[in-house]
């Protein structure tokens, strides 16, 4: 499949996933999630040997699942690890930006305009705390002449969601994922 269908596809499956508005129900975990946190909970384990990873009454923060997630339905192949040499996995934001440095995918948002695609991941600063790298997102679409894109996210207040982002300084850069 080329890129623009698997790109195309990203989109239809994140569009799907977060207009289903699916829900945590407590600690970050819960049936309606679980399919996302699933892609990590084993190789956090490895890394962390804290065996509430492998509880699925437990969870954590699931940006970055919910994304990994969708690329993985849509067919994309990335690793867990940003590098083989992490002792972290892409359940991190941070690990995306690595990830998409070293394959050379990454459009920071400092060095430059960048009008993002269909299909891209959004990376957010300060979006919804006071730290950097703190989001991770898909885009939709963009609509330059008004300033924002509308993506597809996971934990954002406790569920999946459909949102309208402003292009304004919480977005850190873009991962134009391979073709």
């Amino acid at each position: 499949m080329g890129s623009k269908n698997r790109k195309h596809l990203l989109c239809k499956i994140a569009r799907n996933e977060g207009a289903l508005r699916l829900r945590e129900s407590s600690q970050k975990a819960g049936p309606q999630i679980e399919k996302y946190l699933a892609v990590f909970r084993q190789h956090i384990y490895q890394i962390s040997q804290q065996v509430c990873f492998l509880d699925v009454k437990y969870g954590y923060e699931w940006c970055c699942a919910f994304v990994y997630w969708c690329c993985l339905e849509a067919g994309y192949n990335i690793p867990i690890q940003a590098s083989e040499n992490s002792q972290i996995t892409l359940a991190v934001v941070g690990q995306w930006v690595e990830y998409a440095q070293d394959k050379k995918i990454w459009r920071d948002c400092k060095e430059g305009d960048y009008l993002p695609h269909p299909g891209d991941l959004v990376i957010f600063d300060k979006l919804l705390s006071e730290n950097f790298l703190d989001h991770i997102g898909i885009v939709l679409n963009c609509d330059i002449k008004d300033n924002f894109i509308n993506t597809s996210e996971g934990n954002i207040d406790e569920a999946t969601g459909l949102f309208k982002r402003p292009i304004d300084k919480t977005i850190r850069g873009y991962i134009c994922l391979p073709i």
